[in-house]
Formats: C-alpha cells, sequence, structure tokens
C-alpha cells in the first residue's frame, strides 16, 4: 500500500493533493484528488478513483471514474468547449468522466485494447481501439483509433474518427 501527498503551485493556483495505491482483494485500487485555491477564482476539487483486474489467460480490465469540479454541465450548449485546453485545473471536458477498458495478449505476438471514455453530462463518448503486433525482437507495428460519437439527444452521431499506424524499432 502506498500513500503519498503534493503540494504546490499551479499558474495562480496553490495546491494540495493526496493519493492511493493498494489491493482489494486481487483487483488493484488506487486514486488521488487534488485541491486547487485561487484567491481571484472558485476552488477546484479533482477526484480519480481506478480499479484494475488481470484475470488468467492474459485479460486485464480496468474502469476508473474522475470528477473534475471546473468542468462542462452541458458541453454542447456551452460556448467554452471550443477553446477548451486539457490542464491539471480542467484534466477533462465535463464534470463526471468515466473510463472502462479490456486488454488481451494473443499468442505473446498480438496485443488487442479497447478504451471507451464515457461522460455523461456532455453525451459523448470516445472510443480508443488498438491493435499491435510484436514483428520481431525490436520491431512494433500498431494501429490504432479514436472516434468520437455524440449520444442521443445530439443531430451528428459520430463527430470525428481518426486512424494511426506507426512502427517503432528499437537499434
Amino acid at each position: 500500500r502506498v500513500l503519498f501527498r503534493s503540494t504546490g503551485k499551479y499558474q495562480q493556483y496553490w495546491s494540495t493533493g493526496l493519493g492511493w495505491a493498494g489491493h482489494i482483494g486481487d483487483a488493484g485500487f488506487r486514486g488521488e484528488t487534488t485541491w486547487f485555491r485561487a484567491f481571484e477564482r472558485d476552488d477546484v476539487l479533482n477526484l480519480t478513483v481506478e480499479m484494475d483486474y488481470l484475470l488468467s489467460g492474459s485479460w486485464y480490465f480496468s474502469t476508473a471514474g474522475l470528477y473534475a469540479s471546473s468542468g462542462f454541465s452541458n458541453a454542447w450548449n456551452d460556448a467554452g468547449p471550443a477553446s477548451f485546453v486539457l490542464s491539471p485545473i480542467q484534466p477533462m471536458l465535463s464534470k463526471w468522466t468515466a473510463a472502462f477498458r479490456v486488454q488481451k495478449t494473443v499468442q505473446t505476438l498480438w496485443n488487442i485494447d479497447a478504451v471507451l471514455v464515457y461522460a455523461p453530462e456532455c453525451q459523448y463518448l470516445i472510443g480508443y481501439p488498438s491493435l499491435r503486433y510484436d514483428a520481431g525482437s525490436r520491431m512494433d507495428i500498431s494501429v490504432a483509433g479514436q472516434i468520437l460519437a455524440l449520444l442521443p439527444s445530439t443531430k451528428d452521431k459520430i463527430r470525428s474518427g481518426t486512424v494511426f499506424v506507426s512502427a517503432k524499432w528499437s537499434f
């Protein structure tokens, strides 16, 4: 079990935080909370909690939740998202965000990974599928995607989709 505390300054905010890592049974359990204090602006509180589990047969599962008090309650109707920038103060667009991950290693050469990020208040779902192949002792080839889908309350269902292909050679 690990417990840590941090204190510092980010831009005009003073911050203090607490984090932990450990196990509940065979599952990993970790989290972090950070409070940002600025005298000219509202305070900000971020909280993350994550659990993960590795099954026999190389199946890995992870689930996480994030609360960001500075997040938007309804991002697609607010003017702010057009200028949104990720930062320690606002790590995600929405106040509440959940992430789910499934990963499987197949015959030690192939790795299949899927991550879903869901923001109920902002009504979006982001998918990150990926496939990696170990082409040799010094070569990895991977294909990864990113799909942003807006949920039924919006007109356009799929907002964007991207595919990345990469090869890594270690020498």
